[in-house]
């Protein structure tokens, strides 16, 4: 089996959408009664380590942020046909609020 080389950007990009389908699932169960914290895959703090935001006051504050955004996904119909196009652009627009949000915290500790 060949194997394909996958870049940083590519996984986290990956986890991103998995990560929004995930939450998406969770908060249907949370709001249909069931728990579902049993069920969390915790994506999102995986893609927080792999972009190298620590487990500061300020990185909690970025994760409540991310989680803000990831709301989003709950407008999304994910019967219809097109639910590709709007999740990959959640996704896209998710990814660059962390890329500017990692280089703010680059610049700050020069």
């Amino acid at each position: 089996m060949k194997t394909i080389p996958l870049s940083e950007k590519d996984l986290i990009m990956s986890l991103l959408r998995d990560h929004l389908v995930s939450y998406r699932l969770i908060q249907g169960l949370l709001k249909a009664g069931l728990d579902s914290l049993n069920f969390d895959l915790y994506m999102g703090e995986t893609i927080f380590k792999l972009m190298g935001f620590g487990d500061s006051e300020k990185e909690e504050k970025l994760f409540e942020e991310f989680l803000n955004w990831s709301e989003k996904v709950m407008s999304i119909d994910f019967l219809g046909e097109d639910r590709c196009e709007p999740l990959n652009d959640l996704r896209d627009e998710i990814y660059r609020k962390l890329k500017r949000e990692q280089k703010l915290r680059k610049l700050k500790k020069r």
